[in-house]
């Protein structure tokens, strides 16, 4: 009996030309495993960027952290100096208050500023002020008129 006639068996060149497309698609499946690989790659070297700066911007917030705490212990150092020896030490003072201003601890403003609400508070008053003055010059008028109309 001939293999070729055979049911259920094939050729060799059958075999082949069933096998070949199986084959492209195992090539087509490397290539992309490749390019997944590549991506894969790219963002590990991404958050690996991304770790760097959030360390980074951690380490400069502790930085900052600690140049205020030592900013406060000089501040509460000054103070207690203050308390115990009076203002009869300005000089070595100033010369305090200069450091922590030439630190860049401090910031010399020229003075007081009020807060916005502290100047609408005061916006207030003297706007109140101003209606009670017009008050008391309304019932003056009144009482004066009143006094006119009695006699």
């Amino acid at each position: 009996m001939d293999p070729s006639e055979m049911v259920g068996f094939v050729t060799r060149a059958e075999l082949a030309g069933r096998l070949e497309p199986l084959a492209e698609i195992r090539g087509m499946l490397r290539e992309d495993i490749k390019v997944l690989h590549a991506g894969q790659n790219a963002i590990s070297a991404q958050i690996a960027e991304m770790d760097e700066r959030i360390t980074s911007r951690q380490d400069d917030s502790n930085h900052r952290t600690e140049k205020a705490e030592d900013a406060v212990q000089a501040v509460q150092k000054t103070v207690t100096h203050i308390d115990q020896h009076g203002c009869q030490n300005l000089v070595p003072h100033k010369a305090a208050i200069g450091a922590l201003e030439a630190a860049g601890v401090t910031a010399n403003s020229g003075g007081w500023r009020p807060t916005p609400k502290q100047a609408g508070i005061g916006a207030g008053l003297v706007g109140g002020g101003a209606i009670l003055v017009k008050l008391i010059e309304l019932g003056q008028t009144w009482i004066a008129h009143l006094h006119t109309v009695v006699k």
